[in-house]
């Protein structure tokens, strides 16, 4: 038998060996018991699936030969649950211990009761609804930015790498493939191949070109997952999204009509074959997302703070500007530069009192802008509580004072 017997327990009797979760190329995941604290965890053991062998307990390489490559990839494992431990979220699946028994080594982790989300289509036989990926997106963000904010790359986001707990709880697992940032050069440090999974890779990564990888390498991988998980299909190759030449890659990416423009639009975003065309980092997804989608006629609003969506029916005309604007980031630089000129140009409206002829002021023009300062004001007042609007307002400052020197330029040059 290649894994270890029920029963068996490791660390004097710490831990407590239940049964076999799964195995890789590279381990084995086995469900066990802390005797300490009475409490489930999951162990992964180092064990080359084609190299190892066991003599009992104890992990053995038959092949000389390969002890130096036996014992680079131990370190490489090492390595994998130390940067597993540095990571501190909620989504993120926690290292508890690292230890070296029966000539290999282990790590323990978080058990989490639940499947992951290639188990869960496999169960269910076909896809996702769009609020449910709206549900557990959120989650998956910040569990992402969590690690990129750590140096880390996951290199190997896929549906089988993220869990799904019984309350519908996120966690990110399998490190096996994640690389540390490399803070001189850019990119990851490493000088080893990277294993990666076919449909879920994008090119820089299919090409092993560390010095191009960063956080679009993983947006690439989630934008993939959402698609299988919205139509239970394998996502394309990069080459065939390339070979599509149709605007909304509907060929490569074929998606239900069920599935709101929006999604479609994020999806097709993140899965740009030249990474320079991809949502750059985490932040840029949570901002598009915080645009309410249209979603079986209604509107949901993700919260990206808690992972938890409301409806709301309301579909002003403001969101379309909010939308514009967040899409556009050289619209924040100009809303400033627009808001100095136009309180410059206020104070000398103040300043320089005019001689007004009321009989001769353009009230229609003046009508025609006061219809825009409800829509000015009203996300002023609907969101104030809105810790996220609250970087945008400068934008609304610049809006409202554009059309008051608007007014002023009215009232000026048609007297």
């Amino acid at each position: 038998m290649q894994h270890l017997q029920q029963n068996t327990t490791l660390q004097g009797g710490k831990y407590r060996i239940e049964r076999v979760l799964g195995q890789g190329g590279f381990g084995i995941t086995y469900l066990a018991r802390n005797t300490v604290f009475d409490v489930d965890v999951a162990i992964k053991e180092f064990f080359m699936k084609d190299e190892n062998s066991r003599d009992g307990s104890s992990v053995t390489m038959p092949n000389t030969t390969k002890q130096e490559l036996f014992h680079g990839q131990m370190e490489k494992f090492k390595k994998e649950a130390k940067r597993m431990f540095a990571i501190k979220n909620e989504h993120v699946i926690g290292v508890q211990d690292l230890f070296e028994e029966n000539g290999t080594d282990y790590y323990v982790m978080d058990y989490v009761d639940g499947e992951n989300l290639a188990e869960r289509l496999k169960r269910t036989g076909k896809p996702m609804s769009e609020q449910e990926v709206y549900t557990i997106l959120p989650q998956i963000l910040d569990a992402l930015k969590s690690v990129h904010d750590a140096g880390i790359w996951h290199l190997d986001l896929k549906p089988a790498n993220i869990m799904l707990d019984k309350a519908g709880n996120v966690k990110l697992i399998d490190f096996g493939a994640s690389k540390q940032l490399n803070v001189q050069k850019g990119g990851a440090t490493t000088s080893t191949a990277i294993s990666y999974t076919n449909g879920y890779a994008p090119r820089e990564q299919m090409e092993q070109n560390y010095e191009k990888f960063g956080p679009w390498t993983d947006i690439y991988a989630l934008g993939a997952t959402l698609f299988t998980l919205l139509t239970n299909k394998r996502p394309p190759l990069p080459t065939d999204i390339d070979d599509d030449a149709s605007e909304e890659k509907h060929k490569a990416l074929p998606m239900s009509e069920n599935i709101s423009k929006e999604m479609k639009s994020l999806i097709l975003w993140m899965m740009q074959t030249d990474r320079n065309q991809r949502p750059q980092i985490i932040k840029e997804v949570t901002s598009y997302l915080t645009v309410p989608v249209d979603v079986d006629e209604e509107t949901i609003t993700i919260n990206r703070n808690n992972g938890v969506f409301s409806y709301e029916s309301d579909k002003r005309f403001y969101y379309c500007i909010k939308y514009f604007i967040r899409r556009n980031e050289w619209l924040k630089p100009v809303s400033i530069l627009v808001t100095i000129i136009a309180s410059i140009l206020l104070a000398c409206f103040i300043l320089i009192p005019l001689e007004l002829e009321y009989s001769k002021l353009p009230y229609k023009s003046m009508i025609a802008l006061l219809i825009f300062i409800p829509f000015s004001i009203q996300p002023i007042i609907d969101k104030a509580e809105d810790k996220f609007f609250w970087k945008y307002f400068g934008v609304w400052v610049a809006y409202l004072s554009t059309i008051i020197l608007l007014f002023y330029l009215i009232i000026k040059y048609t007297n």
